[in-house]
This record gives structure tokens, C-alpha cells and sequence, in this order.
């Protein structure tokens, strides 16, 4: 479905930009200070990607419904070697924050992201665990639903008129049916 399709998409781009980031992967909501047990000193730096939700739901013309999706990259480092985790954690978001606007990760009927943001999720209890943690949050616009268009209208009739100063009146159009 879409909405896997999508956070799938999310992962291989981020995969194939950053091979640095040890692990990369789905993840089933926010991430916070007591979800670092259960992924392990040994798989920072990791990135890991959540749909936060799906705040409104629109029928359009075409009898699809669009979604708009709330989407956050959590990025997760450690001190390693001469790198703190700080700047470890800043040069992952600014990779990121390059390729996720205008990026639609390779899924069909999905819109561009919106509103685009970083922020910094420290706290002294975090920086006690010796992690940084940023998440890049942002909304993207997805049509599920079958497109009750596609291909283009179905015609019920055609109308011509081949005289120009009649153009406009009824009376002098000749209907042709649709086959």
C-alpha cells in the first residue's frame, strides 16, 4: 500500500545517500529517550522513519482520497572517535534536509514535502545516555483511492459546430453520441 511504500521509499533514499548510518529503517511512531535500549550502542548511527499520523483526510473531484501524511526522520548518534555526537548528528541532517524537499521517493501519486523542519530533541537526560537525537519532521500529500479519471473523461455525447457566427447557440450544434 501507499503509506508503507512510501516510508520504504523514505529508508532506500536515505540508504543509498548515506552509507555512514549504520542502521536505517521503518519505525511505528515517535522515538524517544526510552526506545535507545532496544536499539543498541552497536547500530548508532541510526535513522529511523515513522509516520506520526494523518491529520486530514479529503475526497478530491477525482474520488481518490488525499492524505496528508505527517512524516519524521529521528537521527541518532554517538561520539565516535574525533567526532562528537553533535556535529556527528549535524552533518546527517543537513544530508537529509538536501534530498527531502521536492523528493517524492520513487512512490506514484504522492506530492512533494511540506513544511520541512529540524529540530534538536536534546534534554540533560539525554546527553546522560551520550546520544544526540534530531528529527526531521515534515507533511507529505498522498492519493489513495482509484482515480475515477484516469485516462481522462468519459464522454457521453460530443457536440459540433462548424459555422462561427453560430457559436455559443444550442440550436445549431449537431450531437454525436459516444460509442
Amino acid at each position: 500500500m501507499k503509506l508503507n511504500e512510501l516510508r520504504q521509499g523514505i529508508v532506500d533514499v536515505i540508504t543509498a545517500a548515506n552509507p555512514t548510518i549504520k542502521t536505517v529503517e521503518t519505525r511505528p511512531g515517535k522515538f524517544d529517550i526510552t526506545d535507545l535500549k532496544r536499539i543498541g550502542a552497536g547500530k548508532i548511527p541510526a535513522a529511523l522513519v515513522s509516520i506520526l499520523g494523518l491529520p486530514k483526510v479529503t475526497r478530491t473531484a477525482t474520488d481518490e482520497n488525499a492524505l496528508d501524511v505527517r512524516l519524521a526522520v529521528f537521527i541518532i548518534t554517538k561520539d565516535k572517535g574525533a567526532q562528537n555526537k553533535d556535529a556527528a548528528a549535524l552533518d546527517i541532517v543537513e544530508d537529509l534536509l538536501a534530498r527531502i524537499p521536492d523528493n517524492r521517493f520513487g512512490v506514484q501519486a504522492v506530492g512533494v514535502p511540506e513544511s520541512v523542519k529540524a529540530d534538536n530533541l536534546y534534554s540533560g537526560n539525554l546527553d546522560k545516555t551520550g546520544v544526540a537525537i534530531w528529527a526531521i519532521t515534515w507533511s507529505q500529500s498522498v492519493r489513495i483511492g482509484v482515480n475515477e479519471w484516469e485516462g481522462g473523461p468519459e464522454y457521453s455525447a460530443v457536440y459540433i459546430n462548424g459555422d462561427s457566427d453560430t457559436f455559443g447557440q444550442a440550436e445549431h450544434y449537431e450531437r454525436i453520441p459516444a460509442e
